[in-house]
């Protein structure tokens, strides 16, 4: 059963806001979904009415959203899939929200599903990924049978229960074409945003008191932050930076990011390329802006993306950054950018991060024109003001009287 953890702003009928219940499968993770979620919500909360529906039973990260007088609505145990639909409907009825906003599939599939049964709510689905493309197929190795089933499902609901989509990138827009069968004008591309002011910026103080602080000392370090699974292609990165060691022997390599399904294989790669004296593994951390601060450059090893949260933030802080050329990390670095390396090429890879480290004027020069195109692109007041009119369109929009009656209305929010 739905647990109201605070009051719903509805007890306030002076304020006339568009209201929106979100559909997430946990809120305390530091990944994007979570951190945009958040992001959105507590930059918003004088234009819009949020809600949270939370369909795990951890209580991490809720105190947040608790102290900025956000509604939760968060289960006291683990649901199965007919229970998380139960749970959403008892949010939509206890909140009434304009917007339905569900994240991840767990979210789609429970969130759209219930306003279906409901009928007449307006929802919207972020696509955060590109699940179905042939490189996160090669990357997951999952097998087709599965596959096709959960694309299936997604596809259906996607047309069926869901009014609009919200794409990060043009790279997920494109992939919710052709893969969901969306329309363009049920899309909308909105990227995820990171605050300035939050990461700051490099400087030489901040880059000694980290290195100080963590025993780096003036070593070339070469900082990845992504979690230990398939997409990240840390593996990818292990031979790259075994490779450029040849010329950089005391490099340091500094991956951050929670373990995971790919973490046996990056250990065994770190082992094969006698690398273990120059890998260090933090795991998850509070400081990461520090961490990648501090470094000389970002290497990305994604095999896919949905965008590139880390990127951006590397972008933002000001470190050069090497990463390969995947379709939403090339939007975020710009098509010039002199260090988008072929998908799979460990020793392009490896001569990239190699002339960062060698050419510290240049790395400067692009450092600099990354910083300004997050500046342009990915500053998270610009990129909350963009979901605040989105939300308000969605609200707002004329889903005509024709012949066919939809249980979940579609809209049209193409710009």
């Amino acid at each position: 059963m739905a647990q109201q953890v605070l009051m719903s702003q509805r007890e306030h009928p002076a304020v006339s806001r568009t209201r929106v219940l979100h559909v997430v499968n946990q809120v305390g993770a530091q990944a994007g979904a979570e951190v945009s979620i958040r992001s959105i919500i507590l930059g918003s909360r004088t234009d819009l009415a949020h809600a949270v529906v939370v369909l795990r039973s951890e209580k991490d990260g809720l105190e947040e959203l608790h102290a900025a007088g956000v509604p939760v609505f968060s289960p006291d145990r683990t649901l199965t899939r007919a229970g998380a639909v139960r749970h959403v409907i008892g949010a939509c009825r206890a909140f009434s929200p304009d917007v339905l906003h569900t994240t991840l599939f767990d979210a789609d599939f429970a969130g759209r599903l219930a306003a279906w049964i409901r009928g007449g709510q307006r929802v919207v689905s972020s696509v955060v990924n590109t699940p179905y493309a042939p490189e996160a197929r090669a990357a997951e190795r999952v097998s087709p049978r599965k596959l096709w089933v959960v694309r299936s499902v997604d596809r259906a609901l996607a047309r069926h229960a869901t009014s609009a989509v919200h794409a990060i990138s043009d790279a997920t827009a494109e992939h919710a074409r052709t893969h969901l069968g969306m329309p363009p004008e049920r899309l909308r591309c909105v990227p995820r945003g990171r605050s300035a002011a939050l990461l700051d910026h490099r400087t030489a103080a901040r880059r000694q008191d980290v290195r100080a602080r963590l025993d780096w000392g003036s070593r070339p370090v070469v900082v990845n932050v992504a979690r230990q699974e398939p997409q990240k292609g840390h593996v990818y990165l292990v031979e790259a930076f075994a490779r450029m060691r040849a010329a950089h022997g005391d490099a340091l390599l500094v991956l951050v990011g929670r373990s995971g399904r790919s973490t046996p294989q990056v250990n065994r790669a770190i082992e094969q390329h006698d690398v273990g004296d120059a890998v260090v593994q933090l795991g998850v951390r509070q400081d990461v802006a520090d961490l990648v601060a501090a470094a000389d450059v970002f290497a990305s090893s994604s095999r896919y993306e949905g965008l590139g949260g880390a990127v951006v933030e590397a972008c933002g802080i000001g470190t050069p950054v090497v990463t390969f050329d995947v379709p939403a990390v090339r939007e975020v670095v710009g098509d010039a950018h002199p260090w988008l390396v072929p998908l799979g090429d460990t020793a392009g890879l490896a001569d990239a991060i190699g002339e960062v480290l060698t050419s510290p004027a240049t790395a400067e020069r692009v450092a600099a024109r990354q910083q300004a195109r997050f500046r342009d692109r990915f500053e998270l007041d610009a990129t909350v003001q963009a979901m605040v009119q989105f939300y308000e369109d969605v609200a707002a929009a004329d889903v005509g009287h024709g012949r066919v009656r939809h249980r979940v209305p579609p809209v049209r929010v193409s710009w």
